[in-house]
């Protein structure tokens, strides 16, 4: 055995990858064991909880699906409106906050403001400054005019403000994204013929394409997580599951770790499925698109 360890360390380069695989795999131990605790303690009966510690299925203990059976048989007709209510109100309040961001973010980028003092620099500074607005300083206003409108536990009073939030911070991280683009191969494309708007939807749009989905990942697991607006704007149509994580766990299903390690599992979920159905465009690189356009 020391002499296998021994063979694989010998040589520098061996060395080195040998301790930087090391670390990759300490690392991700540390990273993945928190999600696999977690769905350990959905199938942990009462009695594996009052006991020591238990990690393996059928080894330390007998996993049992009464936790996922309470959650999901006994009352999956009050879960199953705030997962409708999340997933819709996230969905369209980041895919609406990106289109609006996406248009002034390439805006900002590349072209010049000068009005007095007032350049592209400093609106993108007060795009940013947005976000540095405490939310509990509208919470009052919000609450008002929504009632004003008679939107009040109304999905469409939560999508208004989760694109009205999340418009700042996807025009600044789509600002810098979109300078980082080369803009020598859109004025070659210019040059040629092409309109700004062709350029913008056969050579942008493309190369920015990981991007903009990395965006409306951030915007949908923060519209997705949300819950002071929720909590102010929302009362029983439109609870999203953060409220109902609370009242329904606190009043109805009693504070027990499996049910709570289920809904846990169950909120994480759609962020994670998205990110993973999304992975491609995530990973293709801007310069490899460049070159395969």
């Amino acid at each position: 055995m020391s002499a296998f360890f021994s063979e694989i360390i010998g040589s520098e380069r061996a060395r080195r990858r040998f301790f930087s695989w090391t670390i990759v795999l300490v690392w991700a131990f540390i990273l993945a064991f928190p999600a696999y605790w977690l769905v350990l303690t959905t199938f942990k009966t009462g009695l594996a909880f009052t006991k020591e510690a238990t990690y393996l299925p059928w080894v330390d203990f007998d996993p049992t699906l009464s936790a996922w059976e309470t959650v999901f048989v006994g009352r999956s007709d009050r879960m199953m409106r705030p997962l409708l209510n999340s997933t819709v109100i996230a969905t369209v309040s980041s895919a609406a906050a990106l289109i609006l961001a996406t248009s002034a973010g390439y805006a900002l980028a590349r072209f010049r403001y000068n009005a007095g003092p007032i350049t592209g620099n400093n609106i993108s500074f007060w795009f940013l400054q947005q976000r540095m607005i405490p939310a509990a300083i509208l919470a009052i206003p919000l609450l008002v005019g929504f009632r004003e409108l008679r939107l009040l536990d109304n999905q469409l009073a939560l999508i208004i403000t989760y694109t009205v939030f999340g418009v700042p911070f996807a025009v600044w991280m789509l600002r810098e994204f979109f300078r980082s683009l080369p803009v020598e191969v859109e004025e070659a494309a210019m040059i040629d013929g092409a309109s700004r708007l062709g350029v913008i939807r056969h050579i942008v749009f493309p190369l920015s394409a990981p991007g903009i989905v990395a965006v409306f990942l951030l915007l949908f697991i923060g519209s997705w997580n949300e819950y002071y607006f929720a909590l102010v704007l929302t009362f029983t149509r439109s609870v999203t599951v953060p409220l109902w994580l609370q009242g329904e766990i606190a009043q109805v299903l009693g504070i027990q770790w499996g049910n709570l390690a289920v809904i846990a599992v169950v909120m994480t979920l759609p962020p994670v499925l998205a990110g993973l159905v999304l992975e491609r465009f995530i990973r293709r690189g801007l310069t490899f698109g460049a070159i395969k356009g």
